[in-house]
């Protein structure tokens, strides 16, 4: 019998190309996104990860828009992902 749990290494993609049709998913999520960009206020929009630092928020009201990852550009803060130590 094998077990139901498997242990697999999962990469997340560095950007919405390495996706099959991720291009085409960002774009349809942004069209999604837009009208309730307008609707947003705050003083902080805090993007984390490379997927959401693409995403085009420019019609946002809020003003500083961080993109935070572990790699990648267009970064503002590099953070180290850290595993909790109950996990695995």
């Amino acid at each position: 019998m094998k077990p139901a749990r498997l242990s697999q290494t999962v990469v997340a993609p560095g950007c919405w190309g390495e996706l099959p049709w991720g291009n085409y998913y960002r774009e349809a999520l942004e069209q999604q996104l837009n009208p309730w960009f307008a609707k947003m206020y705050g003083f902080h929009l805090l993007k984390i990860g490379n997927l959401s630092a693409e995403i085009n928020s420019e019609a946002c009201a809020v003003s500083h828009q961080v993109n935070v990852s572990s790699q990648g550009s267009p970064m503002q803060v590099l953070a180290e992902s850290a595993t909790p130590s109950f996990c695995g």
